[in-house]
């Protein structure tokens, strides 16, 4: 939520920031550590010392506490209270499981950052950002808009989330500090990265399976990361939320009613109709020849390290299977326009004759979010049963590979309303397709090699980051990036 404090608030708060740049935080603040976890300086601000110091502010200021600790201490006071705890259920929907803590929290340039951590439950991360950047003019054109992103990926201090088995299964000398800016090592895969924003609220629901770490920032940036943030426990995720996570628990009924809002706002189909809907095979839209060609011509891409790819996992719900993201930088779209353009075609007919969920849509304003080239290997699977591609609306899935001849295993499996399941038939060439929002699992590859590409059609902006993206507005994940993650360099 950009622009969350209002004008007043913030400009009150940004003098204080900018005073307190660079020069001895005093009263008030203190390391946190352990060092190898972490290092940033943490604010004394609990709500009842703070109300407190309220009564006689002249006394400690003069006395040495932080004025920019005690505007962010006041901050913190109303995002702890009950009507923003009202807020927050009525923005998520969540309970709180037990009562949340708040920190406010100072990461100084080239000193300070938060290494990948879990939870011990499932919990809402609430976090306001502040920068420091309070004199920051908001780009008016294209190519400023691009130069800011560019500073920012640059500059580091943002946060993100990463799998806590990655983060497990490395020590702290591989691990890097993961992400951060030029010259540290990115060693973990990132699930989710969110860069240094000035005045934003940012709120993550995650899972005690994931991490979350924050970047340092360069040691030339003129300004350090201010945040309130609030961590508030709740019930453990199942379903919806936790298909991403590889949950063993059947979706939640109740929690897909949640989203339903949402998803008749964007006339997307939630879950639970989706499971109603037929899934559609067409025999030989590629011939063998025209499959060995663009097989031939993607190991070429690959090769020449063109597109965003995934890490090749040992172990973990990824072992076995590596993803190469062919829309990287519009490179499925310039070197295989022919086939672009005929699987395109092929999800509108299909579309018009059985779910008609692109009528009224202006076809301009339709593309791929996603196109994915999928190797699995003996153990690849995907095997999360509330697993669907939210946010899009028509998935294609096409098959490269011989069953029963290149591989054994793989079987792309959908669950149906009634409790039974599709498991289409498919041979080299063929292609399967389904609303997005429909439940879809990959069994285990037992010997061999299932290669399948898969795109997705939504109503967005053409997607050219490195990775399946979850955003419509200008993403910062690049193809260095992705290369760096996959490699472990």
């Amino acid at each position: 939520l950009k622009g969350f404090l209002l004008d007043t608030v913030i400009s009150r708060l940004g003098v204080a920031l900018q005073k307190a740049e660079g020069s001895d935080p005093g009263r008030g603040w203190h390391l946190q550590g352990p060092v190898r976890n972490i290092r940033c300086m943490v604010f004394d601000c609990s709500l009842k010392q703070h109300a407190a110091r309220k009564k006689k502010c002249k006394i400690e200021t003069a006395e040495g506490r932080c004025p920019a600790g005690e505007a962010l201490a006041e901050i913190a006071a109303v995002l702890a209270s009950s009507d923003f705890a009202s807020y927050l259920e009525t923005l998520t929907g969540l309970v709180p499981a037990a009562d949340g803590s708040v920190q406010v929290r100072c990461f100084r340039p080239g000193i300070d950052y938060e290494r990948p951590r879990c939870t011990n439950q499932s919990q809402l991360d609430v976090v306001l950002c502040l920068s420091g950047d309070t004199q920051a003019k908001a780009p008016t054109t294209l190519r400023q808009r691009r130069e800011q992103k560019r500073l920012r990926a640059e500059r580091g201090g943002g946060e993100g989330y990463t799998e806590a088995d990655e983060v497990e299964s490395r020590t702290a000398e591989a691990a890097g500090l993961l992400a951060g800016p030029a010259g540290l090592p990115p060693a973990l895969p990132v699930l989710l990265r969110m860069p240094l924003a000035y005045n934003t609220l940012q709120v993550v629901l995650r899972d005690s399976q994931t991490a979350h770490y924050v970047e340092p920032l360069v040691s030339s940036s003129a300004s350090s990361r201010w945040e309130v943030r609030i961590s508030i426990p709740v019930e453990n995720l199942t379903g919806d939320e936790a298909s991403e996570s590889e949950s063993d628990e059947a979706p939640d009924p109740a929690q897909e009613k949640v989203h339903a809002d949402w998803y008749r706002e964007h006339r997307l189909m939630f879950p639970a109709e989706a499971q109603q809907t037929k899934v559609v095979r067409v025999e030989k839209l590629l011939s063998k020849s025209e499959i060995s060609k663009f097989m031939s011509e993607v190991k070429l891409v690959q090769e020449q390290c063109l597109c965003g790819r995934t890490q090749l996992y040992s172990k973990g719900p990824r072992k076995g299977w590596r993803t190469t993201y062919l829309h990287t930088n519009g490179v499925f779209q310039k070197h295989f326009a022919t086939l672009s353009e005929k699987l395109r075609r092929t999800i509108f007919e299909v579309d018009a004759a059985n779910w008609k969920l692109l009528e009224g849509r202006q076809a301009k304003n339709l593309t791929f979010r996603t196109v994915e080239y999928h190797e699995y290997t003996p153990g690849g699977q995907l095997s999360a049963p509330g697993h669907y591609d939210s946010g899009s609306l028509v998935t294609l899935d096409l098959m490269l590979s011989d069953a029963g001849v290149d591989f054994e295993g793989g079987s792309l499996v959908l669950p149906e309303a009634d409790g039974s399941q599709t498991a289409p038939e498919w041979k080299k060439g063929d292609a399967v397709l389904f609303v997005s929002h429909k439940y879809h699992n990959v069994n285990p590859v037992v010997q061999g090699k299932r290669t399948v590409l898969v795109l997705e059609l939504w109503e967005g902006p053409p997607r050219t980051c490195a990775h399946r993206c979850g955003v419509m507005e200008p993403c910062d994940y690049t193809l260095e990036r992705s290369l760096a993650l996959s490699t472990g360099t």
